[in-house]
């Protein structure tokens, strides 16, 4: 049984390869997709590699999908997460949902993949992992989580689960709307 479980999770980390953003139109699906083998190739190779290989030693817990994204869940705890091209390994208790804290900010990580393409790690990945003082707070950081809360207010009508304990922006009011101007600068400031 457990051989067929690590099989399935294999099939489901290859599937990630083709899964795209259902919000984006037919042009950006096939550009997201081209990408992956093109612009986004470096991070996107050790990704779904790194990925494949954590579940032949079966560390996987599980794999799921969102916007493009293939997360999947590690067994051991109190890590966090890395993503490389369209793949976010991360610490048990990561889902595919844009109201975990942690799939939160590392889905902004896949936005700066997608837009960055082959500087993505000289411009963020490797200033984020050598990052010193809050990481939270590095520019690098910052900007995922922007892109982020930015990316789940357009699509999901209403989003309100953005996890500020775990996810801050600098000078963004939760007490204050989403559109209100102080976090609207905020916003801007952080990108």
């Amino acid at each position: 049984s457990a051989d067929w479980s690590k099989t399935n999770k294999a099939f489901k980390i290859d599937i990630g390869q083709f899964k795209t953003d259902p919000n984006k139109g037919f042009w950006g699906r096939a550009w997201e997709l081209t990408s992956r083998f093109t612009w986004q190739a470096p991070q996107n190779f050790i990704g779904y590699n790194a990925s494949g290989l954590h579940n032949l030693f079966g560390g996987v817990k599980s794999v799921s999908y969102y916007g493009g994204a293939t997360v999947v869940e590690s067994y051991s705890d109190n890590w966090g997460a890395v993503t490389l091209g369209s793949y976010i390994n991360g610490q048990r208790g990561i889902t595919a949902d844009p109201n975990n804290w942690l799939f939160q900010h590392e889905y902004g990580h896949y936005i700066q993949s997608q837009s960055s393409g082959w500087f993505y790690l000289s411009k963020y990945g490797i200033p984020s992992a050598l990052s010193t003082g809050d990481h939270d707070l590095h520019p690098a950081e910052q900007d995922a989580n922007v892109r982020a809360l930015r990316y789940f207010h357009k699509n999901i009508s209403g989003y309100n689960g953005w996890q500020f304990g775990y996810n801050p922006i600098e000078g963004y009011d939760e007490t204050k709307s989403y559109d209100n101007p102080t976090n609207q600068d905020a916003l801007n400031n952080g990108h």
